[in-house]
């Protein structure tokens, strides 16, 4: 009996292990078993764990500072008179539109010839100038005067006195802008001064005109090639960026071009050595020598110094070998990752532009009746610094403490919206080529992955992007604050102020940095294991400071390829403008210079930011490599690297396993 039961626990032992076995293919299916997981599209982490909300309560605090800015906002736009901001000043001190007597005269109109306005209730039509007698009272309604002239002085009756006493002016026909009357011809002023001035030996100011038409010239072919500016610009420009990281997925033209660079540098430098000392050579056996001591002393010297760079760059390139090749292998790896999501360079930008749009336009309207809440104070200032100056109206507006607060508060919300969009971007595109890595069936990853991706952000880390976001804009207000204090609260004469102020101005600008840099590799992080801005952020921190040399690695080769692509692109694009220009489309333009330009900056900005993702999509494919490569150590063949990253995993992977396999 006693064995019977002990078999019976034995059984029973048995039975659980064969349950717990039994539990594994459900796992499988929910990704759980490292080898057969393929569920990161599903919302599922690398080692089988399913994803989580992180940071929820920062999404919370940043809705609550979007409310508080559509609240403040709103309020505004009751409070605030637009008047008080676009409304000129009248000789009376008076502002159009706003004050109770000129309160239904919204338009400014000029009154006298030192600059002086008048508000007005709609715009001159006629021009009156060429048609006033200077010496006839009854001309005097043909010209724009003030509303109380001086009738007891002698020269009121004289339209030329009126003008000279800064009582009236012409009549030129205006056309309404905003709320000023704004000259229809403003040539009636050259007109007006060939009359009444006499220019020396000829010269009129129709010359000055004539000198415009070098510019209306190249006007006139920017607009007759403006259709292919942009075809060009845009759709050329796209099209060599993708024939370019096509051919960066083809392993042997990116090792070509790789390693032929790098050693082609050392024989370079190696060349140059060499040929310096063959010179110090050749100076010295020459009788007479044409060279003096200093100058054989300085090449040989020269010479020297290629061959110790060129020795220190052979040292750095088998030092670094092993991470060169993993370099190589991440950008065939994200060039084949942009190929497979081509829609990635254009979706995230496209949303975040949007996005900011959104964002920008209602609070610019907020801001700018927030700023018309003020109360106004009319001042005058003297055009020169004599006793004698003309006197100009100008209007200052004064606000209360909790006015600039809230003005201090809308500026934090707009760093904080504005990087958080930013952000947003970042981990929209790291979350994508995550989703790339990780899943093993490589033909699921295409052009719908990138909006599912953008759904696992939305679903599962905005909190994370609003709390990075916020820091920095915390460092943005700050650093906003001390340009503030530089200038209105940096009074006086002393420099050492200015100086600290400064010096801290760049301390904060190397913090922003920074933190943006940590940033960028939290949002990685969270990306692959689903945790917390503070634990992404400490784990991607260490991680760097562990894989330091990997890292610089993969940014200098990958920063090299993106300055070749960035050239190759431009120069492809704005020599294929000019050649198919000048060859078919030459009767269309006196010159392609202005165009070609106009199409190089084009695709310079495309090819910047079609490149900035490039480089983007490398350092993210690291992070999943090293992460990959910490899952699956003991067991690389279970990673979900492929191609030349599967083989320097297995390779490095393996050399950690001898050491065990020999103990045991």
């Amino acid at each position: 009996m006693g064995r019977g039961g002990g078999g019976g626990d034995d059984d029973k032992k048995d039975a659980k292990k064969d349950d717990k076995k039994d539990d594994k293919p459900e796992k499988v299916e929910s990704g759980a078993d490292e080898k057969e997981f393929d569920g990161f599209l599903n919302g599922y982490r690398p080692d089988g764990k399913p994803r989580k909300c992180t940071d929820c309560l920062c999404l919370f605090m940043v809705g609550a500072v979007w409310a508080l800015m559509t609240y403040w906002g709103y309020n505004s736009l009751h409070t605030g008179n637009l008047a008080k901001l676009l409304g000129g000043v009248d000789y009376d001190q008076r502002i159009c539109g706003y004050n109770s007597k000129v309160a239904d005269k919204t338009l400014w109109n000029i009154v006298a010839w030192d600059g002086s306005g008048k508000c007005m209730e709609e715009c001159p039509t006629v021009s009156t100038w060429n048609q006033v007698n200077w010496f006839d009272k009854d001309d005097i309604p043909m010209l724009i005067c003030k509303d109380q002239l001086n009738q007891t002085a002698w020269w009121a009756d004289y339209p030329f006195f009126l003008i000279y006493f800064k009582e009236c002016m012409f009549s030129f026909a205006s056309t309404e802008y905003v709320t000023f009357c704004v000259l229809d011809d403003m040539t009636i002023f050259t007109n007006i001064f060939e009359q009444y001035f006499d220019f020396d030996d000829g010269y009129n100011l129709d010359v000055v005109f004539e000198q415009t038409s070098f510019l209306t010239t190249l006007a006139g072919d920017v607009w007759n090639t403006r259709y292919y500016i942009l075809m060009f610009g845009f759709g050329v420009t796209v099209f060599f960026s993708l024939v370019y990281t096509y051919l960066m997925r083809i392993p042997i033209v990116t090792k070509t071009v790789v390693w032929g660079s790098i050693w082609g540098i050392f024989f370079f430098a190696l060349g140059l050595a060499g040929y310096g000392h063959y010179q110090v050579g050749v100076y010295k056996a020459e009788v007479p020598q044409t060279k003096s001591e200093s100058d054989i002393n300085f090449l040989d010297s020269l010479s020297f110094g290629f061959f110790i760079g060129s020795m220190v760059w052979l040292c750095l390139i088998l030092y670094l070998k092993d991470r060169l090749t993993l370099a190589i292998g991440l950008i065939i790896q994200t060039a084949k990752a942009l190929i497979a999501m081509p829609i990635i360079m254009f979706f995230v930008p496209a949303i975040q532009v949007i996005a900011y749009i959104l964002f920008v336009i209602p609070w610019m309207v907020y801001c700018i009746f927030m700023a018309a809440s003020g109360e106004i104070v009319v001042k005058q200032m003297g055009i020169t610094d004599d006793d004698a100056a003309i006197q100009v109206n100008y209007k200052d507006i004064v606000y209360t403490r909790d006015q600039k607060r809230q003005a201090w508060f809308m500026l934090f919300g707009y760093f904080w919206t504005a990087e958080f969009i930013m952000a947003a971007g970042q981990m929209i595109t790291a979350m994508c080529l995550c989703c790339y890595y990780f899943t093993r069936d490589k033909s699921r990853i295409g052009n719908l992955t990138v909006p599912w991706g953008t759904w696992l952000v939305i679903r599962y880390h905005l909190g994370t992007i609003a709390f990075g976001s916020c820091v920095v804009a915390i460092v943005r207000l700050i650093r906003a604050y001390i340009t503030y204090l530089e200038k209105y609260a940096g009074g006086g004469n002393t420099r050492l102020k200015k100086l600290v102020l400064r010096c801290l101005q760049c301390f904060m600008a190397c913090i922003e940095r920074c933190i943006k840099y940590v940033n960028f590799n939290a949002y990685i992080q969270t990306c692959i294991w689903g945790t917390s801005f503070c634990v992404s952020g400490f784990n991607a921190f260490w991680l760097i400071f562990r894989n330091i040399a990997r890292i610089a690695a993969v940014a200098g080769v990958t920063h090299f390829l993106a300055f070749i692509g960035k050239l190759a692109v431009i120069l492809g694009t704005a020599g294929s403008f000019y050649y198919v220009m000048d060859g078919y489309f030459a009767h269309l333009v006196t010159s392609l210079t202005l165009p070609t330009l106009i199409v190089g900056f084009i695709a310079t900005f495309i090819a910047v930011m079609f490149f900035e993702v490039f480089g983007m999509g490398t350092s993210v494919l690291l992070m999943c490599f090293i992460a990959d490569e910490e899952i699956n150590k003991d067991d690389p063949d279970k990673c979900f690297a492929s191609g030349d990253l599967k083989a320097y995993l297995n390779k490095h992977g393996k050399s950690r396993k001898k050491p065990k396999d020999s103990k045991k």
